[in-house]
């Protein structure tokens, strides 16, 4: 596999021939990280101070972030320099929120980020988001905090894209991976793992309005079942802020959703970057077929770290079932054997004074 011609772009100077080279993003992380050594020969060009602005770019993919860590070091015989920084969304994850009141009303949640986006990064949704009551920030809470707070009863979460900006999404709404991933053929090396020790039986959600009758906050409670397990296993889970019957369940569906998807994880490493032509990229699905992990179906790219140096050009993938992240039930359930009776049964919420046997 021949090396990816990767250069590193900072203020106007451009370097490449880099002794490493690693890069890593996930669905569900906000911000890429990435790690560059240089070369003996090209360490002394080198003298970018940390916080300086840069751009790493591949063909087909451009990493828009900051040098935040500058590590010059040497000895008799060598001289070298470590660069590390993430994306620019790091100002988003890292800064607090300064707000006049901290208290946003009748808003949806991809409105309160945009407003709370003071560095003009950019924020959108792939998915509908419903209008929040009301929502208070917490003293020192970054943006990136608040934001994830709100999606919770929304079953979705922030994403970080390579060019710096953010999307709210869900499990598999990034679409489809070219190629594929398959044993014999581009799998260097792999593991699976199928467990049902975070699946329980039931799933309930507590959490109050304010809007309700009389001077009491209205109990909100829902609930749902997972009909894979046999065994009386519940789970009871408090929700934050404003909660009525509706998000309570979504949040218990959601619930019992992701503790399926935990079940099925996948790691596997392959020789460069890219499937099918495309750089490997998270939040994807990619057909995924090995008869000695016992996959054979799509599954979710959670996270890829990209790795070039003495030891090659690699690519390890993390994959999950979608529902990890909120995503889709796929094809690829029903290969996994014992798991073939996944199904989430969503019933009605439970009423307030309904005994949760807690």
């Amino acid at each position: 596999m021949s090396l990816e011609q990767v250069t590193l772009t900072v203020g106007s100077s451009s370097y490449t021939g880099f002794k490493s080279i690693s890069m890593q993003g996930a669905a569900n992380q906000a911000a890429w990280k990435f790690k560059i050594k240089t070369a003996d020969s090209e360490s002394a060009a080198f003298d970018e101070p940390a916080g300086s602005p840069c751009v790493i770019s591949v063909a087909g993919f451009n990493l828009v972030g900051f040098v935040e860590t500058f590590e010059p070091n040497f000895d008799s015989g060598s001289h070298e320099v470590t660069l590390s920084g993430r994306s620019k969304q790091c100002d988003f994850i890292d800064s607090s929120i300064i707000h006049a009141t901290g208290r946003f009303e009748d808003k949806s949640t991809l409105d309160m980020a945009n407003e709370v986006d003071e560095w003009g990064l950019g924020v959108s949704s792939d998915i509908d988001l419903s209008e929040v009551p009301w929502f208070q920030i917490n003293q020192g809470e970054s943006p990136f905090d608040a934001v994830n707070r709100q999606l919770k009863d929304q079953d979705a979460f922030l994403q970080g894209l390579p060019d710096g900006s953010l999307v709210i999404t869900r499990g598999g709404e990034g679409g489809r991976q070219a190629g594929a991933l398959v044993e014999g053929d581009n799998i260097l090396k792999a593991s699976a793992k199928h467990s049902t020790a975070d699946r329980f039986s039931d799933y309930f959600v507590k959490g109050q309005s304010s809007v309700g009758s009389g001077e009491k906050p209205q109990q909100a409670i829902g609930k749902a079942k997972d009909g894979g397990i046999a065994r009386y296993r519940p789970k009871l889970v408090l929700n934050e802020g404003e909660t009525d019957d509706d998000r309570a369940k979504v949040r218990a569906v959601a619930g019992a959703n992701r503790s399926q998807g935990r079940a099925e994880s996948a790691k596997i490493t392959i020789a460069g970057w890219r499937t099918g032509g495309a750089v490997v990229l998270p939040n994807k699905l990619i057909y995924v077929k090995s008869q000695k992990l016992r996959i054979d179906g799509d599954m979710l790219i959670k996270s890829v770290s990209f790795e070039q140096g003495s030891g090659g050009t690699t690519a390890n993938i993390d994959l999950v079932d979608p529902r990890t992240l909120s995503g889709k039930k796929t094809n690829s359930t029903a290969d996994f054997g014992t798991f073939d009776t996944w199904e989430v049964f969503d019933t009605s919420p439970v009423k307030p004074n309904e005994d949760l046997g807690t």
